[in-house]
């Protein structure tokens, strides 16, 4: 398990997989000097929610150096997310992985696909 590190927020503890895609979405956001707003759920369950700007400090750190190839089909889907207005959602890109909905914090957290 990685962390995303954001400016203010601390540490946000997610997936290496997902991590990596997130990161490559954010920074491809970022360079274009796009904001992004990130959504996830903490550990007791609270939604929390940031506005990334180009001028927040972001750093992916990962729990291994191993890579895998980026899904671009997924990559496709996050970036949508993260170009809605509802931004893009960690829980819910962890939720749908394989499905094929855009992991947007505009999907209800009761109309979410169970966790498999």
């Amino acid at each position: 398990m990685g962390a995303l590190h954001l400016e203010g927020v601390g540490a946000v503890s997610v997936e290496d997989e997902l991590l990596d895609h997130v990161f490559t979405v954010m920074i491809a956001k970022l360079r274009r000097h796009e904001p992004v707003v990130l959504t996830w759920s903490d550990e007791y369950g609270q939604e929390q929610r940031v506005f990334v700007t180009p001028v927040t400090f972001v750093r992916a750190e990962f729990d291994t150096g191993a890579r895998i190839a980026r899904d671009k089909v997924w990559l496709d889907r996050l970036m949508m997310a993260a170009n809605s207005q509802g931004g893009l959602s960690l829980t819910s890109a962890v939720l749908d992985r394989a499905g094929t909905r855009i992991p947007t914090a505009h999907l209800p957290v009761a109309s979410r696909p169970p966790a498999a």
